[in-house]
């Protein structure tokens, strides 16, 4: 009894950490895109906090690393030689000379790191707070939603490689049912969709501040592409898996989820 009070206690407090931490990184960029410089900084002094916030910082920060390279080289791919988006406020370099080299947006890389660092922790959140609530009697209303979530995945996998044309995304359903065969963990499954959902819809705050803009979005009406939370699900719950493997030692908190 002591023990589940303790995990409502600690799972209220990790909610309203992400609140905050989740409004604060919605806030920062669409509000001060204009800014690289300001911007930056504000993402800069938002890692730090949730870093520090969140146990296994060794982890937290590998995670954190990994998504900002990651984010930044696909990024770079995806825009400089395919052109699939665009940024209204990408970073100059001067070079030698009246040379200047139009990039990405320098704070690129902390938001990567910030954002997927919080969806992971929201998942753990998450599933922290349905083993609080996990009685018998729920046992059949989680185990059928966690149903009903499998199949909403399938058939929007399904529609993804009906609809969309572009060879990118094909490779990109091939290269995750191979990872999906793997998911032995509601964790997984509630990463896919934390990601998916949180991701899109901070990415359409951003494109109603002009931050940036997609080339040829499925829903022109709001400018999204339809694989845009499978790309948000499939980079979050790879880096978690990646993570464990360079740093499997389990936090309390952790373990709690790891062990359903």
């Amino acid at each position: 009894m002591i023990k589940n009070k303790n995990m409502v206690r600690s799972t209220k407090k990790d909610f309203v950490f992400l609140l905050l931490w989740g409004s604060y990184a919605l806030l920062t960029v669409p509000v001060f895109w204009e800014n690289n410089t300001l911007t930056g900084l504000l993402l800069i002094i938002g890692s730090v906090g949730i870093l520090l916030y969140w146990p296994g910082l060794t982890k937290n920060m590998i995670i954190f690393f990994a998504a900002g390279l990651l984010g930044v080289a696909v990024e770079f791919i995806l825009t400089s030689r395919l052109g699939l988006w665009h940024y209204s406020n990408p970073s100059i370099i001067h070079l030698t000379g009246t040379l200047t080299v139009r990039t990405l947006p320098w704070w690129l890389f902390f938001v990567w790191g910030y954002l997927i660092v919080l969806f992971i922790h929201a998942s753990y959140t998450i599933e922290k707070a349905v083993t609080a609530v996990s009685a018998a009697r729920f046992r059949t209303v989680i185990n059928t939603g966690i149903t009903i979530l499998w199949v909403i995945m399938i058939i929007y996998f399904a529609l993804i490689y009906k609809e969309l044309r572009f060879d990118l995304t094909r490779w990109f359903l091939l290269i995750i049912i191979p990872f999906m065969i793997f998911w032995r963990k509601k964790i997984d499954l509630i990463s896919f969709f934390t990601a998916g959902i949180l991701g899109t819809f901070g990415e359409w705050i951003c494109m109603q501040s002009g931050t940036w803009t997609y080339s040829s979005p499925y829903f022109a009406g709001i400018g999204i592409p339809l694989s845009l939370p499978l790309a948000w699900g499939l980079v979050t719950v790879l880096l978690r898996r990646l993570s464990l493997l360079f740093y499997p030692k389990q936090t309390e908190a952790q373990a709690c989820t790891e062990s359903i």
